[in-house]
């Protein structure tokens, strides 16, 4: 969302966590009008195109302000941080998110892991560009949902190639990094005999093997070149 407001000639006055709440209510209602990219103005506009949810909670001028001012984040020491987390200015509360995910809804007998591009064109050093994606431009998220109701259940940024691997044990860091992708979203359904699916990119006779002994079953697509697609699974030119 962009704002023609001058913040810096504003008159700023203390928030609350009412005033915080309303805020964020605001940003969901956002996402329910498909307006992420609209501009503030045509949201709060009193010429009939507007949504008067806006304008019944806050002003235009006071909702660029929180949308300018607000943060995750401690700044002092946020530098510190990056050194061993790039994604340290939006951690703490990115995590605080999953383990909501997780608290509120236990996931279902079956999960999906896959990869999810959130479109983003900002400066941000793990920027990826993929273009077989519909946006091309974006944060990569690394996601495992329930398989039957989409329910997000854990999930982190690949922010580098080792990213995969955070929080691993030593053990499981010396696999492949589809290996180390599915073990890091899986762990905390180890030992719940249940089923994850996930496509080529990750299927593997190393990752079932090492879900079947954290008793986890497995489902995945396998391509012919694949080198554990055995030759007998392959057609004959007869």
């Amino acid at each position: 969302m962009q704002s023609k407001y001058q913040l810096q000639s504003t008159s700023l006055k203390e928030t609350d966590v009412v005033e915080l709440k309303a805020y964020l209510g605001l940003l969901i209602f956002t996402s329910v009008f498909n307006s992420n990219h609209e501009n503030i103005e045509t949201l709060f506009a009193t010429d009939g195109s507007g949504r008067d949810i806006f304008r019944a909670v806050m002003s235009a001028k006071r909702f660029a302000i929180l949308l300018s001012a607000l943060r995750f984040d401690n700044r002092v020491d946020r530098e510190v941080r990056r050194k061993v987390d790039p994604t340290a200015p939006i951690s703490f509360i990115f995590k605080s998110f999953i383990e909501n995910c997780q608290n509120v809804c236990g996931d279902g007998q079956s999960a999906t892991i896959d990869e999810i591009l959130v479109s983003f064109r900002g400066r941000c050093r793990f920027k990826m560009y993929m273009p077989m994606k519909p946006c091309k431009y974006g944060n990569k998220i690394m996601a495992l949902t329930d398989a039957r109701n989409s329910y997000l259940f854990n999930a982190y940024l690949h922010s580098g190639k080792d990213s995969d691997g955070v929080g691993l044990i030593d053990e499981y860091k010396r696999f492949s990094k589809p290996t180390q992708t599915v073990l890091r979203l899986a762990e905390p359904l180890f030992g719940s005999n249940r089923n994850i699916t996930a496509d080529n990119w990750f299927s593997s006779i190393e990752l079932v093997n090492i879900l079947s002994k954290n008793k986890l079953k497995y489902v995945g697509t396998l391509k012919k070149n694949k080198r554990e697609t055995l030759p007998s699974f392959l057609p004959k030119k007869n």
